[in-house]
C-alpha cells in the first residue's frame, strides 16, 4: 500500500467518453493537477460515476498521468468496466481495497504471496546512528570477552551469546596471546550452538591456522571464525569456541568477540 498516492478533494469530469475497453481517460483542462502525479511503481485509484444519476460506479487504477490523460487499469476492487460519457465524474474516494489494506497493517496482517519490490526504490536506512528494536530486522547483538585462558589442545567456549528466535548472521573473532614461555603451533575457532565444540573442518565453519612456531616465542595470533547462519525457533545460546596448541607451560590467554545481526 506504500506506493498508493492520495490528494484532497480531487475531482473532475471526462472531456470525452470512453468505452469499456479503453485503457486511458481524458479529463477536462486543468483538472488533472488536482490529482496525484504517480511515478512507477506508484499509482492511485479513482471512481467513475455517471453524472445523470450518480448510481453507476467503476473503480480504476491510475498508473500514469500525462497532461490531462490518465493511463488506467479497468474494473478494480470488484467493479466492472463499462462505457462512460463526456461529463461523467472522476473522483478520488476511499475504497474497500485501501481501507482493508490499512486495517490489515494496523492488525499486523500482511500479504501471504510474494512481494516484488521495485529495482530502484527501497527501504531507506537510518541516518540517526540509532539501533534496530529487539525483534526487528537489523537487530544487532554482541558479547565481548576481554580475557580468558585455554588449556593446550583443548577446545573450549571462550564466549557465548543468547539469540532470541529468528534467522541470524553470526561472526566471531579470537585473539590468542601466549605467555612469555609459550610458542603457538596451531589455532582453531568456530561458532556453534554446542558448548565447548569446534565445528567439523569439512563443513567450512571452522577457521584453522597452522603456525608451527612461525611467530616465535610469545608470538600472538588473531583468528576470524567463518560467518554462519544460525536459524532458531526459540531463545538459544550460541558459543564461540577456540583451541590452541602450543609449547610451554600454563594456559594460552585469549580475548574474543561474538557478533550477531538479525537477517529476518
Amino acid at each position: 500500500m506504500a506506493n498508493l498516492l492520495y490528494a484532497n478533494n480531487a475531482a473532475g469530469t471526462l472531456a470525452v467518453g470512453i468505452t469499456n475497453s479503453q485503457t486511458s481517460l481524458t479529463l477536462n483542462a486543468g483538472q488533472a493537477a488536482l490529482f496525484p502525479a504517480p511515478t512507477p511503481p506508484q499509482s492511485f485509484y479513482v471512481t467513475l460515476t455517471d453524472a445523470a444519476t450518480q448510481t453507476l460506479i467503476e473503480i480504476v487504477q491510475v498508473t500514469a498521468v500525462s497532461g490531462n490523460i490518465f493511463s488506467i487499469v479497468r474494473g478494480q476492487d470488484g467493479t466492472t468496466a463499462r462505457s462512460w460519457a463526456a461529463g461523467d465524474i472522476v473522483s478520488q474516494r476511499a475504497i474497500r481495497l485501501e481501507m482493508q489494506g490499512w486495517e490489515n497493517a494496523a492488525e499486523g496482517l500482511f500479504p501471504t504471496s510474494a512481494i516484488t519490490p521495485s529495482t530502484t526504490l527501497g527501504i531507506i536506512g537510518t541516518t540517526l546512528g540509532d539501533n534496530a528494536n529487539a525483534g526487528s530486522i537489523g537487530e544487532y547483538l554482541s558479547s565481548l570477552q576481554p580475557a580468558g585462558a585455554l588449556a593446550n589442545g583443548v577446545a573450549s567456549s571462550v564466549i557465548s551469546l543468547s539469540l532470541t528466535a529468528g534467522d541470524w548472521n553470526v561472526t566471531g573473532n579470537v585473539y590468542f596471546a601466549p605467555n612469555g614461555s609459550q610458542t603457538l603451533t596451531a589455532v582453531l575457532a568456530g561458532v556453534s550452538t554446542v558448548n565447548n565444540n569446534i565445528p567439523v573442518y569439512t563443513t567450512g565453519l571452522l577457521a584453522q591456522q597452522n603456525l608451527n612456531g612461525a611467530y616465535g616465542l610469545n608470538g600472538a595470533a588473531n583468528l576470524v571464525a567463518p560467518a554462519q547462519r544460525i536459524n532458531v525457533s526459540a531463545t538459544t545460546t550460541i558459543y564461540l569456541s577456540a583451541e590452541a596448541s602450543f609449547t610451554g607451560g600454563g594456559g594460552c590467554a585469549v580475548a574474543a568477540i561474538l557478533q550477531a545481526r538479525r537477517a529476518r
